[in-house]
């Protein structure tokens, strides 16, 4: 936090609330269901959701030389989950691809808040 946000909340807890539960687990919770009903391909979004973020918590720390609060969950958990189950469910090259786009533009919006903090923030 301190070399990325220069010492300021980077997201505050409102954000990290709204972007974990609706979207987060909400996205998780809607592709485990179509997974179980259309098959495990559908599962792909969530799982790419689990590694990108992973990704977006290890990526900096190595960057800046500085963990910061997801780094290990995405390094122990969120990584490894994310490959892993992207091996085992074998999605088909378009729900991949959907999966990673959607994934990508999550983790965009989310970004937007890192980058140009609302005019509320601290």
């Amino acid at each position: 936090t301190e070399k990325l946000g220069g010492g300021r909340e980077i997201l505050t807890r409102r954000s990290i609330l709204l972007i974990n539960l609706p979207v987060v687990w909400g996205l998780n919770a809607a592709c485990v269901l179509a997974a179980a009903v259309w098959g495990d391909g559908w599962a792909a979004p969530a799982l790419y959701v689990v590694l990108i973020n992973g990704i977006g918590h290890v990526a900096p720390a190595i960057r800046f030389r500085a963990t910061n609060p997801g780094f290990w969950t995405g390094l122990v958990i969120f990584i490894p989950l994310g490959l892993w189950g992207l091996w085992t469910a074998s999605p088909s090259i378009l729900m991949q691809v959907f999966g990673l786009v959607l994934s990508i533009g999550l983790h965009v919006l989310i970004l937007r808040d890192v980058i140009f903090p609302p005019k509320d923030a601290p």
